[in-house]
C-alpha cells in the first residue's frame, strides 16, 4: 500500500519528513552502517553490476551513471543503495524483531530511485514470517522519496521475519534506495502521515 493516510480508530500519530519514529526496527536509519540486518546482496562500494548494495550517503560515488542525491533522514546521513536483482526471491533487507502477539503493527520505511529511467523501477515486496503483505513501488522521479507502509496484525505470533525483496528483476534502471525503516504498535488508533514532495506540495 502506498499513500498518506490510513485510520485505524480514535487516535492521531504525525510523522513528519525527516523523522525516525524510534519503534522496533534496529538501525531503520543506516546511521551504524552496515550493521543490524541481513542480505543476499553483495556488499560492495562499486554499485555497477547487479544484487549489490552499500550503505552509503550517495548513489554517485558508487556508480557514475547514478543520480547524486541524500538520505532521506537528514540529508547529511546513510541510506542503503541497492542495485536490483536480476532474481525476484533474492532478500535485499531481513530482520527479525519480537512482538506481541494479537497486537495491530505498521511497517514502514520510505524508497527512492537512483537512475536517471523511469522504466523498470523497483517494485519492492514485503513479507513478513513467509506471508506477502504488499508491494512498494519506487518513485519514476530519480532522488525523490516516497513512503511505503503496510498495517500487520501479529495474531498468534511472539516474532516477526521481515523481508524485503525486489520482484523486477531487470538488469538496467533496477536501481533503488531505502531509508528509515520502522515497525511500531499501533493498536487501535489512527495514523496520520504528512510530508513534503518536490514543489511543496
Amino acid at each position: 500500500m502506498r499513500g498518506s493516510t490510513f485510520c485505524l480508530a480514535v487516535l492521531s500519530l504525525w510523522v513528519p519528513a525527516g523523522t525516525v519514529c524510534g519503534g522496533l526496527i534496529y538501525n531503520g536509519d543506516f546511521e551504524l552502517g552496515n550493521t543490524g540486518f541481513t542480505t543476499q546482496y553483495t556488499y560492495t562500494t562499486d554499485l555497477t553490476a547487479s544484487r549489490t548494495i552499500v550503505v552509503g550517503v550517495d548513489p554517485q560515488l558508487y556508480n557514475p551513471r547514478a543520480v547524486s542525491y541524500r538520505d532521506h533522514t537528514s540529508g547529511y546521513g546513510s541510506m542503503l543503495i541497492a542495485n536490483g536483482a536480476e532474481d525476484t526471491d533474492i532478500t535485499v533487507w531481513q530482520q527479525t524483531v519480537s512482538v506481541t502477539p494479537n497486537t495491530q503493527y505498521v511497517f514502514c520505511y520510505w524508497l527512492s530511485t537512483w537512475s536517471d529511467s523511469d522504466v523498470r523501477l523497483a517494485e519492492i515486496k514485503c513479507l513478513i514470517n513467509g506471508a506477502d503483505i504488499g508491494i512498494g513501488f519506487a518513485p519514476a522521479v530519480a532522488g525523490e522519496w516516497t513512503f511505503i507502509f503496510y498495517r500487520w496484525n501479529s495474531g498468534p505470533n511472539s516474532q516477526a521475519i521481515i523481508r524485503l525483496v525486489n520482484r523486477n528483476r531487470a538488469q538496467v534502471s533496477n536501481d533503488f534506495a531505502i531509508d528509515d525503516i520502522d515497525m511500531f504498535d499501533v493498536g487501535d488508533n489512527c495514523l496520520l502521515v504528512t510530508y513534503a514532495t518536490r514543489g511543496g506540495s
